[in-house]
């Protein structure tokens, strides 16, 4: 709860602040907004673009500025959000809705990085693995610094001017693959992207594709690497069946996104325990598509150590197909220790 947290609430149309529920909490460095119950698509905030800069996750459009959105606090030691009305270009606080807000905390300030070709402005947390950052495009091969000390597993990139799909590395489709955040897409081979290069402790590459490095473009990403006992990104392999694998994270997730990196028309979607604390777990949103919650599908349990798949779909457990996946743990524990019994 002092890493990343989700809150819910109910919409008012009006001014509102809602706050972290955990035993813990933290100012959000970047927070992701999502309605649950009406078809509206995900938007993301983070303070190093400003908090009023939304980007859809759920298409390719550009930067926008959302008035209706407040600087986000911490009260009484736990984490707010703001709204001054419902939304002026994203859904976000709405009379009649109900909504869900991931929040991370990615260290709490921002410095410029310079370990790259491109200069970065980052903001990065070696503890919850979480990156931040923005940079402009030089249209040729170039590296760019994470600030994390750690590997990124995975990640996201868009460009906040103009029109582009989000760019998405994974370490599970391979450096020499990119995905978009905001299609059903199976992973493309493109070394226009990565440049075939995995990540390193200090810098990601990217080459000459406008999603990612456009000459003059502004571009922020979002990294996220393994923290033991914390944070995972890994994967898995379907077998068609509801008695569906077990996936071991070394933690029982209290969140877990599961994206095909192999099968295409399957959703980036994530499940929450806030939403749902006990099994089983089917309650899903998504960030690619502007689909409300979708109700008792695509069913998984939580487990101590990890989770396991109770669905045929396609989505999260076709036979043969390959899956990306990102846990962050409910209750965290690092190094040799063993995982919790239950």
């Amino acid at each position: 709860s002092a890493q990343h947290q989700a809150i819910l609430w109910s919409g008012n149309s009006s001014s509102q602040t809602v706050t972290q529920a955990g035993n813990d909490g933290f100012t959000p460095d970047w927070w992701i907004i999502k309605s649950r119950s009406f078809a509206n698509g995900a938007n993301s905030y983070d303070i190093v673009r400003g908090a009023t800069k939304g980007l859809a996750t759920f298409d390719d459009g550009s930067e926008d500025t959302e008035s209706n959105m407040g600087s986000p606090s911490i009260a009484d030691g736990k984490g707010t959000l703001s709204f001054t009305g419902g939304g002026s270009a994203g859904d976000i606080n709405s009379s009649g809705r109900t909504y869900v807000g991931l929040t991370w905390n990615a260290g709490g300030s921002t410095a410029s990085n310079s370990n790259g070709s491109i200069t970065s402005s980052v903001r990065a947390s070696s503890t919850s693995g979480t990156a931040i950052g923005t940079y402009t495009g030089t249209g040729s091969a170039a590296t760019v610094g994470h600030g994390l000390g750690l590997v990124p597993r995975m990640i996201w990139v868009k460009k906040r001017s103009g029109t582009h799909n989000w760019a998405c590395y994974s370490a599970p489709a391979g450096n020499a693959f990119y995905q978009r955040l905001d299609t059903e897409a199976a992973r493309a081979e493109d070394n226009g992207f990565w440049s075939s290069t995995t990540p390193t402790t200090t810098v990601f590459s990217i080459n000459d594709v406008g999603a990612v490095n456009e000459g003059s473009g502004t571009f922020v990403f979002y990294a996220m690497a393994d923290v033991e006992g914390y944070q995972k990104i890994g994967q898995y392999t379907g077998n068609g069946n509801a008695d569906g694998p077990v996936i071991t994270t070394g933690f029982k997730p209290q969140y877990v996104m599961v994206k095909s990196t192999t099968a295409g028309s399957t959703n980036w979607e994530f499940f929450c325990d806030i939403i749902e604390p006990f099994n089983s777990v089917g309650n899903q949103n998504f960030f690619n598509i502007a689909n409300a919650e979708a109700s008792n599908d695509h069913e998984m349990d939580w487990l101590a150590n990890g989770f396991k798949l109770r669905d045929t779909s396609s989505s999260v457990n076709s036979s043969s197909a390959t899956y990306l996946y990102w846990a962050i743990a409910k209750y965290p524990f690092g190094g040799t220790c063993p995982a919790p019994a239950r």
